[in-house]
């Protein structure tokens, strides 16, 4: 039981930083998306399609030029911030 607290604090202390931005950019907007699926009103729907377009288009961005972003100075800061802007209604 101690090693496993243990690892899990290590695993949080070490990936904290990526765990709290996946679960931002990918796993929230995620549930919010199935519940806008869900409902009968069609605008929430565009609403998470346009965040999703959005997401990909910084993916497939970062994944090309992600050296070139890396020397802009907070640039996992601005994104976070930018994704969290996005989230809010």
């Amino acid at each position: 039981f101690f090693g496993g607290v243990l690892g899990s604090l290590l695993i949080l202390f070490l990936y904290g930083w990526v765990l709290f931005v996946t679960f931002m950019t990918v796993l929230y907007p995620s549930l919010r998306s199935i519940r806008a699926i869900e409902s009968e009103a069609k605008a929430d729907d565009k609403t998470w399609l346009t965040y999703w377009m959005v997401y990909g288009t910084f993916v497939v961005l970062e994944t090309y030029v992600g050296f070139l972003l890396e020397l802009i100075p907070y640039w996992h800061w601005i994104r976070l911030v930018f994704f969290v802007w996005l989230l809010v209604p």
